[in-house]
């Protein structure tokens, strides 16, 4: 059964008490439990519910990313592309690991299915004292803490930064009210990076929904106020009592390209 927000005439959201909570894909959106109770409207809450969701025991999840061109268009047109960011058309296999450890941490694994790639996975630690705390990244090959991270994973559009979520940790966050999304009602809120934090982007909002605390679209803003890019969580599919990712895309008008991570198995590891 999938629930997808987009279409929920095709796919009815089921209203009993599922255990509903936001994992990342990013680090904190790929699988959502439930549990989650009624909260203020804080947009500091609302930011840390929607991160720090994890799935409970181990995940490993087969998943392929895809990468096409797309038309730069609305207010990056006459911007330069981005310089540096090299984007990699076509299809990209990998699996992700999802583990809670013993100290309370929370790691997600992003290993790439091809050899010749192996050296640009990464792992994404949410450290167990949440209050504060944002997502480290971590080479997989050495262990050692990523140095850049706008890099663009496997070639597509997510930057380590966006599979990390770190925009959802920042000291910064904005109440920016209730609107309604794809027949959701959604939380609203905008998240603002601190002086000296190293990010591409200087704005990000983001669309939380209110019943399961699933983030449903974030846009991301550079530090001229141009769109650099858009997620957009196009469908969830239930495993046991929980939903998980199934298909995410993101747009980057400022790369003229457009990536879609889609998860096409999963199973569960204790």
């Amino acid at each position: 059964m999938d629930f997808n927000p987009d279409f929920p005439s095709e796919t009815p959201i089921v209203t009993t008490s599922l255990q509903v909570a936001l994992v990342g894909l990013f680090a904190g959106l790929l699988a959502f439990p439930a549990g989650a109770g009624e909260a203020g409207p804080g947009a500091a809450d609302i930011a840390r519910q929607a991160l720090e969701a994890w799935p409970a025991g181990g995940w490993t999840l087969s998943a392929v990313l895809t990468t096409r061109a797309a038309r730069r268009s609305g207010d990056n047109r006459n911007k330069p592309a981005t310089t540096g960011a090299v984007v990699r058309m076509g299809e990209q296999p990998l699996t992700i690991r999802f583990t809670r450890l013993d100290d309370g941490s929370c790691q997600a694994v992003y290993r790439p299915a091809n050899e010749a790639d192996a050296a640009q996975g990464m792992r994404i630690l949410l450290p167990s004292k949440r209050d504060g705390a944002r997502a480290q990244i971590f080479e997989l090959k050495d262990h050692v803490a990523v140095k850049d991270a706008q890099r663009l994973f496997l070639g597509s559009a997510f930057s380590l930064e966006d599979l990390a979520l770190r925009f959802l940790s920042w000291k910064d966050q904005e109440w920016l009210g209730e609107e309604t999304l794809k027949d959701r009602a959604c939380w609203k809120i905008a998240s603002r990076p601190s002086q000296g934090e190293t990010t591409a982007y200087g704005r990000v909002e983001s669309w939380v929904d209110r019943e399961y605390r699933a983030l449903l679209k974030s846009v991301a803003y550079d530090n001229e106020g141009y769109v650099a890019k858009e997620f957009n969580v196009r469908s969830f599919q239930q495993l046991e009592n929980s939903w998980m990712l199934k298909t995410l895309e993101l747009d980057a008008p400022i790369l003229g390209a457009r990536s879609r991570l889609e998860i096409l198995e999963t199973e569960k590891k204790e």
